[in-house]
């Protein structure tokens, strides 16, 4: 039953209930929702309640693939709930680090003076490459980064997203940005934070990645940290 609830089989699900061959869990109801299939979801609490409820991974799990119109009914079905803004700030977070900027507009429109996110909304947009994201999070929420959304940025190879957060941030960053970024073989990324941070070059692994990449790279880095 899981399986059909995960792929939209409702009238497969009716026969299994029907016939008694199996039961379903919470993953039927949790996995409807990450594929945004109201009317299965519907169905499990109506017919299977004791062994599925609306829980928060259903939240989270439709907001972070996008799946607007699930998230707009499992919240309906939470916001009687006290904990209802504890439970929308995971899915709210989960939505931008996905990039999908048309259910964090919804929650934010929804109750803008609740607190529902938190800096882990723009830094998973931020490490996951989604600048319009980045940008409309930093221009209309109040909660803000750290510097993990930098260095999740360096490490994903995204610089139009770095130089955003250069110019309009001030987390700044670690020296995780560069040698992730290093490891993972952006040049271009290396080469901006050297420029930007150069302390950055006093780590051992992003002189040896600017060593055996780029010449120019290594003398960027040499002129932050001289070889003598």
């Amino acid at each position: 039953m899981n399986g059909a609830a995960r792929g939209n089989y409702l009238d497969v699900l009716q026969w299994l209930h029907d016939h008694g061959t199996e039961s379903c869990t919470q993953d039927a109801v949790d996995g409807a929702a990450s594929n945004g299939h109201v009317a299965v979801m519907r169905w499990l609490i109506a017919h299977c309640s004791e062994n599925c409820w609306l829980s928060r991974a259903a939240l989270e799990n439709a907001a972070a693939n996008g799946q607007l119109d699930a998230v707009k009914w499992l919240y309906k079905q939470h916001i009687q709930s006290s904990a209802s803004e504890w439970i929308a700030s995971g899915a709210m977070d989960r939505a931008a680090s996905g990039g999908h900027l048309n259910v964090v507009v919804w929650f934010h429109n929804r109750r803008p003076e609740f607190g529902s996110c938190t800096t882990a909304a723009l830094d998973g947009a931020a490490t996951n490459g989604h600048l319009e994201m980045v940008k409309w999070l930093h221009a209309n929420r109040r909660e803000g980064g750290t510097y993990r959304a930098m260095d999740g940025a360096a490490a994903g190879g995204h610089l139009e997203v770095m130089m955003f957060l250069y110019v309009h941030r001030s987390d700044g960053c670690t020296s995780d940005a560069a040698v992730n970024a290093a490891l993972n073989e952006h040049v271009e990324v290396v080469q901006w934070l050297l420029q930007h941070y150069p302390q950055q070059a006093h780590h051992e692994k992003v002189r040896m990645f600017a060593a055996r990449y780029n010449y120019s790279l290594l003398q960027q880095a040499n002129r932050v940290v001289p070889v003598y």
